[in-house]
């Protein structure tokens, strides 16, 4: 089963690894941030199933 919340979870976690291997941010920003967008999408699934 196909969750569109989840695979966008994958693609906006990927780009922050991404912006952290290329120097943008340090990986404690990429893996804060990551863990900001999985709340957000935890929170909104949580609240749809309710």
């Amino acid at each position: 089963m196909a969750i569109p919340e989840f695979q966008d979870l994958g693609t906006r976690v990927s780009q922050q690894i991404s912006a952290a291997i290329a120097g943008r941010q340090t990986v404690a920003e990429a893996l804060d941030q990551a863990q900001k967008y999985a709340e957000a999408v935890g929170a909104t699934y949580r609240e749809e199933s309710q």
